[in-house]
């Protein structure tokens, strides 16, 4: 009697472990999967960067191109190939997606894009790079080329006027940077709706980071900033392009420094700039809450070459500005950051304005990548 008690004891035991397992397996897959955030890399593999990973099939790599292009993606499938790893690729000059590839090169070019899968995690900073009309060819992909290198801790993703307004979520993105071009053709490009979505985003949590012409969309049409562009040194004309010395404020030393940027590794590093704003306080919105100035211009003249003078001329003025935006009492509230130089690129050798994405641990990568670790620092916990 007693064999027959273990035996039916033991029994229940196994009943209750095996329902216990069942119970946590369904709840596990019921739980919702991390966001996959998809990405494009350049002179990187996708290994390289935590929690990413290529395609591993023609389907799967549709579908990630789509996500990027927002747009049906054409030869999509290849005959595999033994000798190249499997992977989703975008080439450039036809701007299509092909999975694998019949060429014995297909790795990551600057023509032919890797493009990954990678899931959010805390540990990364997800920013969405707008990339639609307004934005020129080297302010669009210089910030990305810099963010998506190993080691940054920023993962980079294209965003087009019609992603701004579909997919912009301050769950899934810690910033969107607004790049280098015209503002107010930015602002035509999204129109109402999508800079309706950006108000929204940081009005959420989101980070904004604005260089030159995003710093002038901020300033002049999406009304989110606490700044202003001063009287430019001749009236109705651009101060046009060159370099520029910063130099950081006390709060911009404290703020700023937590990434690796000092005034010491600033001093005399010439920055590119191009007609970008050079700033002052004057929007007094009551949804605009704590400006603060993180560097000034030190080069007298803005920008240097053009030899101006007098108290418009830029030197000491605000050069890098930032400022809470909280529409509402209850929204959450997001951080701006606007920026009249352009950080993410290196230094120009004029007229020459290619200029080369900034070089891997350099002072102006490090600025640059400073930007958008200090707008997601503020979300609101």
């Amino acid at each position: 009697m007693r064999h027959v008690q273990l035996w039916t004891l033991r029994l229940c035991w196994k009943v209750l472990g095996l329902l216990i397992l069942q119970s946590w397996v369904l709840v596990r897959s019921a739980e919702p999967s991390d966001p996959l955030v998809t990405l494009l890399v350049t002179g990187s593999e996708c290994e390289a960067l935590t929690s990413c990973r290529k395609a591993a099939t023609a389907i799967e790599c549709n579908e990630w191109a789509a996500g990027v292009l927002h747009q049906p993606t054409t030869n999509a499938s290849r005959p595999l190939r033994t000798s190249v790893p499997p992977g989703c690729y975008l080439y450039g000059p036809s701007n299509t997606a092909y999975f694998n590839s019949q060429e014995s090169n297909s790795a990551c070019t600057p023509d032919r894009r890797c493009v990954c899968g990678c899931l959010s995690s805390p540990d990364v900073i997800n920013v969405a790079v707008f990339i639609g009309d307004g934005t020129t060819a080297r302010a669009r992909s210089n910030p990305i080329a810099v963010f998506n290198r190993p080691g940054t801790g920023v993962r980079a993703v294209n965003f087009t006027s019609e992603q701004v307004t579909k997919d912009l979520d301050p769950e899934v993105y810690h910033a969107v940077l607004f790049p280098g071009g015209g503002g107010t053709t930015e602002a035509e490009a999204l129109g109402s709706t999508g800079m309706n979505a950006v108000r929204a985003f940081v009005a959420g949590g989101g980070g904004y980071v604005g260089i030159c012409a995003g710093a002038y969309l901020a300033i002049q049409h999406l009304h989110i900033s606490a700044f202003e562009d001063m009287p430019r040194p001749v009236p109705n004309k651009e101060r046009g392009d060159g370099n520029v010395t910063l130099s950081l404020t006390a709060d911009g030393a404290a703020q700023l420094g937590r990434y690796n940027v000092t005034q010491s590794r600033l001093d005399g590093l010439l920055i590119f700039y191009a007609n970008g704003p050079v700033m002052q306080g004057g929007n007094s919105s009551s949804a605009l809450f704590d400006p603060i100035v993180l560097a000034t211009f030190s080069s007298r003249s803005v920008p240097i070459e053009a030899g101006y003078s007098g108290p418009t001329a830029g030197g000491g003025a605000a050069a890098v500005c930032a400022n809470r935006y909280i529409p509402t009492l209850d929204s959450p509230g997001g951080t701006v950051l606007v920026s009249g130089p352009h950080p993410e690129t290196d230094q120009m050798d004029f007229p020459d304005r290619n200029g080369p994405p900034a070089e891997a641990g350099s002072e102006r990568a490090a600025l640059l990548v400073s930007y958008v670790k200090y707008v997601a620092s503020k979300r609101p916990s």
